[in-house]
């Protein structure tokens, strides 16, 4: 495993996204900025080699075009990302640790995230992390219109939600 710093980034951080995410995705960052949410970066040196999001608002998850309405005291974490050379350093776990103290010491005693079912490494980071799963949620696409097909979770995953009950230092 790689040494990395982790702490909250700020706007001011931006320039160091450049060479991990698109124009676009950097402007989406910039407003999500501005819209109070939170991001935390793992550094190497100065370059990122991870980043991940918590909001304490509602959010549009734009991959499966759902809403994520959250009711007072949970967090979402979303939009985690490991820069790809900086992979199979397990930056995942120390990450989502940050993600579920953070909320926690703000008096949040729920959080909920979004896995995909083809990431095998992010069901056993959130599994071990104490996350259980809810619901499975498929987007159908059919003749240009699209609708949700939402299951009880029943031994695959997709949504997660967990109590945020952790002892640790920080």
């Amino acid at each position: 495993m790689i040494q990395v710093t982790i702490r909250e980034a700020t706007e001011d951080d931006l320039d160091k996204f450049k060479n991990i995410v698109s124009e676009r995705k950097r402007g989406f960052f910039r407003e999500t900025f501005k819209k109070g949410r939170i991001c935390f970066i793992a550094l190497v040196g100065e370059k990122i080699a991870y980043l991940c999001w918590i909001s304490f608002e509602d959010e549009y998850e734009s991959n499966c075009r759902i809403r994520a309405k959250f009711n007072r005291k949970k967090a979402y974490l979303f939009d985690g990302y490991t820069v790809p050379q900086y992979r199979e350093n397990r930056l995942h776990t120390p990450m989502i640790t940050k993600r579920l103290v953070y909320p926690k010491n703000k008096g949040y005693g729920k959080a909920r995230l979004l896995v995909w079912n083809e990431n095998t490494y992010a069901r056993k980071v959130v599994t071990k992390a104490g996350f259980k799963g809810k619901r499975i949620v498929t987007l159908i696409e059919l003749f240009g219109f699209e609708f949700h097909i939402w299951r009880k979770f029943r031994g695959s995953f997709k949504i997660w939600k967990t109590n945020l009950r952790i002892s640790l230092q920080t």
